[in-house]
């Protein structure tokens, strides 16, 4: 997410760029009714079911589960492999654990996962609205689906619900007149619990966070104009906005956006001239910088290196969902 967090939710534009991280699927057909599911990245453990119907198979991989039901698969069994490995951060020695760098491996996977099952059954090409009632059966019905759209799409997009829920408007190949670079918190965040938090909120001040959605959509607007026009100066002016005004609203919902972490970056970053916000839902997780200097956003990188904050150039994948075979009959399907 470059800018528009929570607010796209109900209905604000924004901004969403591919990272270059890739979920890959790969699906072979079994000569029985047997699912077996490995997940790298995720797990080491190699889960085996029944059957496509097997109930445990919700309750240990919910996603697929959700992908089967609103396809409605009826197909054969599968050897499956759903692999994220690339979105997670290094095992740590202390931990011994590996955390999700939170830069969208469920929206990535949903979208691979999507079309190996529409290949398998023959129901052609996949369409953002087929991705996003998998992925929102998966969430409980939260979320706008933007990162959804961005790993169907690839590159940088501009995206906005007319209504919640309804009709999404999508301008691809938006070109980001500045530079950027994500960092990584430390630390894995928890999205639905916030947007359930901003949800009562809402509920709770609705006057309150009206006015303040409204100042998040103005930011959004301007800052997705200035892309428009290249202006780096505009849209560096309007990302700053945003971000004060994601601020205030995180004070006031009680979001817990804003980790130490996060605002330590943010401090190292002002040091350097450059903005540094948090990227999606925040409380940990990823956050962007952002500067129309390459090399003093390269300097900032460095620093925040040396503080133990891993840093990436955000060079948008511009490809998007790709498929490749590798045969037919038993051999894989593979969709990245």
């Amino acid at each position: 997410m470059l800018l528009g967090e929570y607010a796209v939710v109900y209905g604000a534009p924004a901004l969403v760029a591919a990272v270059p991280r890739r979920a890959v699927v790969t699906l072979r057909n079994r000569s029985d009714e047997r699912w077996e599911v490995s997940t790298p990245g995720f797990s080491d453990e190699i889960k085996t079911f029944a059957g496509h119907d097997d109930p445990r198979l919700g309750e240990h991989l919910p996603l697929l589960r959700a992908a089967l039901d609103q396809i409605d698969y009826r197909g054969l069994g599968q050897t499956v492999s759903l692999d994220t490995e690339a979105f997670f951060a290094p095992r740590t020695e202390a931990a011994g654990l590996r955390q999700k760098l939170g830069v969208g491996s469920s929206a990535a996977l949903c979208v691979c996962l999507v079309d190996a099952l529409s290949e398998r059954l023959s129901a052609g090409a996949t369409t953002l609205d087929r991705a996003l009632a998998v992925h929102h059966r998966f969430q409980g019905g939260r979320g706008s689906g933007i990162d959804v759209a961005a790993s169907l799409h690839g590159g940088v997009i501009s995206f906005q619900l007319a209504a919640p829920g309804k009709t999404r408007l999508i301008e691809p190949g938006v070109n980001l007149p500045v530079h950027a670079a994500w960092l990584w918190s430390g630390t894995s965040a928890d999205t639905r619990s916030r947007l359930d938090q901003l949800q009562r909120f809402q509920q709770s001040q609705p006057e309150t966070f009206a006015a303040a959605l409204r100042a998040l959509s103005a930011s959004c607007k301007n800052a997705i104009s200035a892309a428009r026009d290249g202006s780096a100066e505009a849209f560096l002016a309007s990302a700053t906005e945003f971000t004060a005004r994601l601020a205030d609203l995180d004070q006031q919902a009680e979001l817990s956006v804003w980790t130490a972490a996060h605002r330590r970056l943010a401090t190292l970053a002002g040091t350097f001239g450059v903005l540094y916000k948090t990227s999606g839902a925040g409380g940990g997780d990823c956050g962007i910088a952002l500067h129309a200097d390459a090399e003093r956003l390269q300097a900032f990188r460095e620093a925040a290196q040396a503080e133990g904050f891993p840093s990436w150039n955000l060079a948008a994948d511009e490809a998007g969902l790709e498929r490749q075979a590798a045969g037919s009959g038993k051999n894989a399907e593979v969709l990245r």
